[in-house]
């Protein structure tokens, strides 16, 4: 599940979300096609540029399921 504050989506609570992640990850998309998040949990950063806004949806879910794949 997603909160929203200071300007951040932020995952309260681990599952309930499409997506891969855990709980106190907090991200920013723009609307050129740009994503970030963060995630303290995994001391990681991880950031998404593509000049695709109309399928930002698309390589936003696959990039951040393939980063968290990546990890131990």
């Amino acid at each position: 599940m997603l909160g929203f504050g200071l300007g951040f989506a932020v995952r309260i609570d681990d599952g309930g979300a499409i997506t891969a992640g855990t709980a106190g990850e907090y991200s920013r998309s723009g609307s050129a096609g740009t994503f970030f998040w963060i995630a303290p949990k995994e001391q990681g950063i991880a950031i998404f540029l593509v000049q695709a806004p109309e399928h930002l949806g698309h390589y936003k879910s696959l990039f951040r399921n393939l980063v968290y794949g990546a990890l131990p």
